[in-house]
C-alpha cells in the first residue's frame, strides 16, 4: 500500500529514521565538530565521537550502488543506494529494497528515487518502510 497523508504514517514509522512534514524523508544527523554525514539520528558522531550535531533530511534520490537477489519463499532485489542531503557532496549508503521491472535493468550509479510505503512486519506489525526505485525520467 502506498503511503498516503501524514496521518497514516504517524502510528506506523520508525521516528529515528523516518521524518514527515511537507513529504516523507530519510532522516540524517550531520556532525557539529566534524561536518560528517550519518544516515538516521544519533547521539554520537560515528567518525570523531562528538556528541553535538543537527538532524538533516535526506534528499529524495540517491545512486544505487549496490543490489543482490534474494530467494526465499519469494525472490526479490535489495541494494545500497548513496543519498545526500544537499549541503555538500557527502553521501550516505541507505539499504532497502529495490522495485525494478528486472534486475537486468539494474547498473551501479542508476538514479532511484527513495519511495515509502506502509508493509506488514514478520511479527504482523505494520510498519512505514522505504525502498527504492529506479528514477521517472
Amino acid at each position: 500500500m502506498a503511503v498516503a497523508d501524514d496521518q497514516q504514517l504517524s502510528a506506523v514509522l520508525d521516528e529515528a529514521l523516518i521524518a514527515v512534514g511537507d513529504r516523507p524523508a530519510l532522516r540524517g544527523w550531520r556532525c557539529a565538530s566534524c561536518g560528517r554525514l550519518a544516515f538516521g539520528i544519533k547521539r554520537i558522531c560515528p567518525t570523531c565521537g562528538a556528541n553535538e550535531g543537527r538532524e538533516t533530511r535526506l534528499e529524495g534520490v540517491g545512486a544505487l550502488e549496490t543490489w543482490t537477489k534474494v530467494f526465499g519463499q519469494s525472490a526479490y532485489v535489495i541494494g545500497y543506494g548513496l543519498v545526500g542531503d544537499g549541503e555538500d557532496d557527502q553521501r550516505v549508503r541507505v539499504f532497502g529494497p529495490v522495485e525494478a521491472d528486472g534486475e537486468g535493468d539494474l547498473v551501479p550509479g542508476l538514479p532511484v528515487e527513495i519511495r515509502f510505503r506502509v508493509g506488514t512486519t514478520v511479527w504482523g506489525d505494520e510498519r512505514v518502510h522505504h525502498f527504492f526505485a529506479p528514477e521517472a525520467r
